[in-house]
């Protein structure tokens, strides 16, 4: 929650910003037009306050600079603000933020910006520099595979395409998870406890994780081949939907092309429940040559009744 000390020290960074921002516009620099500086600066300054990294003033402010002078308005989700723990604050334009540029271009007409998603099913083919996009209803539920945007400029019309895995690699390089943690529990025999700091999982959204939402021929006969050893956990199984369902699959193909398969219990009840996850895991379990499982995990309720009795290791026998 915000506090007055917090508001204090961002409208400090504030002002120190306009007033930079004030002597270059007298120097010759310009500023997009109908943006409004002081409330879009004041916003990104106090999301950095806020968001708990140790950031510097010359940082900030020199962050605070550049959004103006992209025009962009993080209050609008035009710009994504990403401080992390090594004092720095990335900068990253979303698509509200790009279309937004495209349409200060005099060239570019308002409604002349279209984007949509492709799912696994429809068609997509490349026409010179567009595309054309066929579209169905039965796809309607299907996995996402890609996704494009189209511009108009003139007579002319601009498409640009992204795989999913093109989209994934690209948030892979901004996404962090310095800050998004949850807090656990953690116990021994002794009576001792503890807590320890995790990535919240529950902010992926499940069954969509990218990596593994997609068909089994999208992997090259090779990668299985050519592989000795394949690992996977139980987040991934806990995401549950196509994600599990091709975590699977894989490791089955891998144990068929003479890989050996590790699995790490890492149980998050973020993501599923005890029973679900023990159901899933004793169906894994005859194809696993490396099992990790700490002691907490081993003890929980994830092995308790059915007969397990609090035992995995039974399952090797």
């Amino acid at each position: 929650m915000t506090n007055e000390i917090q508001v204090t020290t961002a409208e400090q960074y504030q002002k120190a910003a306009l007033n930079t921002l004030k002597r270059q516009i007298t120097m010759g620099v310009n500023i997009p037009k109908n943006f409004d500086a002081e409330g879009a600066l004041g916003y990104t300054a106090l999301a950095i306050v806020n968001s708990g990294f140790t950031v510097s003033k010359e940082v900030i402010v020199d962050t605070l600079i550049k959004v103006a002078s992209k025009g962009l308005d993080p209050r609008k989700d035009q710009l994504y603000v990403i401080p992390n723990k090594k004092g720095q604050v990335m900068l990253m334009e979303s698509y509200f933020g790009y279309e937004k540029l495209a349409y200060d271009i005099p060239e570019i007409e308002r409604g002349s910006i279209f984007a949509e998603v492709v799912r696994q099913g429809e068609t997509v083919s490349f026409k010179g520099r567009t595309l054309e996009h066929e579209k169905s209803f039965e796809a309607i539920d299907n996995d996402i595979i890609g996704a494009y945007a189209k511009v108009k400029i003139g007579d002319e019309e601009i498409a640009h395409y992204m795989s999913v895995y093109q989209i994934s690699k690209s948030w892979s390089k901004t996404n962090s998870l310095d800050k998004n943690f949850i807090e656990e529990q953690r116990h021994n025999n002794y009576g001792n406890s503890w807590t320890v700091k995790v990535a919240d999982t529950s902010k992926i959204e499940k069954g969509n994780l990218t990596a593994f939402n997609k068909n089994q021929e999208d992997f090259p006969e090779e990668m299985y081949e050519n592989t000795r050893c394949f690992h996977t956990s139980g987040i991934t199984l806990g995401l549950g939907g196509p994600v599990r369902e091709n975590a699977i699959e894989m490791m089955k193909k891998f144990k068929e092309k003479g890989a050996l398969i590790s699995f790490d219990v890492n149980f998050r009840g973020n993501l599923w429940t005890g029973d679900e996850a023990r159901d899933c895991i004793t169906e894994i379990l005859p194809i696993v040559d490396i099992f990790f499982s700490s002691e907490f995990h081993s003890q929980s309720y994830i092995w308790k009744n059915r007969g397990h009795k609090r035992n995995p290791e039974k399952f090797f026998r």
